[in-house]
C-alpha cells in the first residue's frame, strides 16, 4: 500500500519540477492536475497559500514551522512566486 503523501510533499513535487515560480494559486492547480494530493477542505487553494507561507524562509510568525522548504523567487506587486 502507498504511504499517503502530505500537502507539503506535493507542493514540494510541484515546486521541484518548475523552477521558474509558481503563484500559490498555480501550485494548487498543479497538484490537482497531477493527482499528488486530494484535498477535503473547502477552500483549498487558501491551504495551500498557507502551507507555503507557515515553511518559506523570510515568514516567521507565531504559527510559522520552523521548518522552511520554500523561498519567495519573485514578488510582483503582491504576487509571491514561490
Amino acid at each position: 500500500m502507498e504511504k499517503k503523501r502530505t500537502i507539503v510533499e506535493a507542493i514540494k513535487v510541484v515546486l521541484s519540477n518548475d523552477r521558474q515560480g509558481l503563484t500559490y494559486q498555480e501550485v494548487y492547480k498543479k497538484i490537482v492536475e497531477q493527482d499528488l494530493y486530494k484535498f477535503g477542505a473547502q477552500d483549498p487553494k487558501s491551504v495551500v497559500r498557507a502551507k507555503l507561507r507557515s515553511h518559506c524562509a523570510g515568514f516567521d510568525f507565531p504559527t510559522a514551522s520552523p521548518k522552511k522548504y520554500f523561498c519567495i523567487s519573485e514578488r510582483i506587486g503582491t504576487i509571491n512566486y514561490y
